[in-house]
């Protein structure tokens, strides 16, 4: 399969729909798509452009995640809030430069991380919230500036960013929320049931604990 043209009237691309196709190069998406599953184009890594339809109005994480040789991606101005959906662009390592459009309030958790050749992010101001790991491991990013309208940003937002500037890392370290973690009756971190070693803040929502031992940890909530 190496190429797909999907015709109009096509309201949805299922969850993992073209996942793996590896000889997958070209795709048209008709505007009458409302929704993408996430990881819909998983792993296609001949796929070198895409653009989104005009009605998109909900995209599921890691769309394109592993399209490592994806370097466009046209976005209509409209569909603004489904850019944040969790590692969409994760791994999509031939990107070099992207301009996040104006009217984007949040960049969702692990968005580009692993965009290894990602040098360039132009963050409009009316960008909120930068999510936890979204540019972790983007080892050339070197050109981001954070604008003022940023109120909060994640854990490890620019983990494995060896080239930015030690006051954008200054800056991200003060901006990431303080939790407050909750008293419980138990004893251990490992008598409470839902205590997990394998904390994944993209997959589950968590809950900080402190056990009567003192020791803090995270507890998955669903």
């Amino acid at each position: 399969l190496s190429s797909v043209k999907l015709h109009e009237g096509v309201i949805s691309i299922g969850v993992g729909a073209f996942g793996k196709c590896t000889n997958l190069s070209t795709v048209v998406i008709p505007d009458s798509v409302v929704w993408l599953g996430g990881y819909a184009f998983e792993d296609c890594v001949n796929l070198t452009r895409v653009a989104l339809p005009k009605k998109l109005n909900s995209m599921g994480g890691y769309v394109f995640y592993g399209c490592k040789n994806l370097t466009s991606i046209d976005i209509p101005e409209n569909i603004i809030p489904v850019l944040c959906s969790n590692g969409s662009l994760s791994g999509c390592s031939a990107l070099k430069s992207f301009k996040i459009p104006d009217g984007v309030t949040e960049i969702a958790n692990s968005m580009f991380s692993n965009c290894e050749n990602l040098t360039t992010v132009e963050i409009p101001n009316t960008v909120e919230q930068i999510g936890s790991h979204a540019f972790s491991a983007c080892k050339n990013l070197e050109y981001v500036k954070l604008p003022s309208s940023v109120k909060t940003i994640g854990e490890g937002a620019f983990d494995g960013c060896e080239k930015i500037s030690d006051n954008i890392k200054r800056t991200a370290l003060s901006k990431i929320p303080r939790t407050v973690s909750v008293a419980t009756s138990y004893n251990t971190p490992y008598d409470d049931p839902q205590c997990d070693d394998n904390y994944n803040p993209d997959k589950y929502n968590y809950e900080l604990r402190v056990a009567g031992n003192g020791q803090e940890y995270y507890a998955r909530i669903n």
